[in-house]
């Protein structure tokens, strides 16, 4: 029902069924029903997302140490 993602450095496009989104570690794209950002700082990085969520994928910028190869390591 509700997401808060922080790091977001840019909203590339968005409507009720997905939300697409650059962050300092990668892209971010939200995918779900009736979804509505309620909020956004773009002092802070902070995104709010609400609605139906069904899923999230994450894609890391090449050459960057991202979340899933400090997981891995």
């Amino acid at each position: 029902k509700r997401l808060v993602l922080d790091g977001v450095s840019h909203v590339i496009g968005f409507d009720e069924s997905y939300v697409s989104l650059d962050t300092s570690l990668g892209r971010v794209v939200v995918e779900g029903e009736g979804m509505k950002i309620e909020s956004l700082s773009r002092e802070d990085g902070l995104i709010c997302i609400t609605g139906e969520i069904s899923a999230v994928f994450y894609t890391e910028i090449k050459g960057k140490n991202g979340v899933l190869r400090r997981i891995f390591k």
